[in-house]
């Protein structure tokens, strides 16, 4: 599925249900999207069961919130997931209270723990201006739910003043 921002049709019938068997052999699936709501109705009335690696890329700069409520989806939408990316446009402006959010709200373990029940995930990354708060308990969670894991990237670059809190040891 390809979001073409001069055609707003695309967003607007990303809530049809696939037919049986539709994409069944589908296993990559690059979403680029306004928003992550854009793409929640798509993925909260289909199944995608051998969809193994799945990208949102280009998304605008959004509350942590909002990345949430796409991570809570995933699951259910691609069970047998292996690899998920998700991105954020470099290129949009990001308003000064958005920044500020990065800071004061930032990625936890929370923000992605509904999917470590996929447990054959291999790859994670997540491309956000976000800060990121985990510690070393979070990592252990991580590495227990995803046993083969090769690559992990998490907000390598976040947006506004630094936060002084705890690292994981790694």
């Amino acid at each position: 599925m390809y979001y073409d921002p001069n055609n707003i049709g695309s967003v607007i019938k990303a809530d049809v249900q696939l037919q049986d068997h539709a994409f069944s052999a589908l296993r990559t699936l690059s979403i680029n999207a306004d928003s992550h709501q854009a793409v929640l109705p798509f993925l909260s009335c289909n199944t995608l069961t051998n969809l193994r690696k799945l990208r949102a890329d280009k998304i605008a700069v959004e509350t942590e919130d909002a990345f949430r409520s796409l991570i809570l989806l995933i699951p259910s939408f691609a069970p047998n997931l292996v690899e998920f990316v998700s991105s954020y446009n470099p290129v949009t402006e990001i308003d000064d209270t958005l920044i500020s959010d990065f800071s004061d709200k930032p990625i936890s373990l929370d923000t992605f723990r509904a999917l470590l029940p996929c447990h054959k995930i291999e790859r994670f990354e997540l491309k956000l201006p976000h800060h990121l708060l985990i510690d070393d308990s979070d990592v252990e969670k991580i590495a227990s739910a995803w046993p083969n894991l090769k690559r992990i990237g998490l907000c390598p670059s976040p947006l506004g003043p630094r936060r002084r809190t705890k690292k994981p040891t790694f």
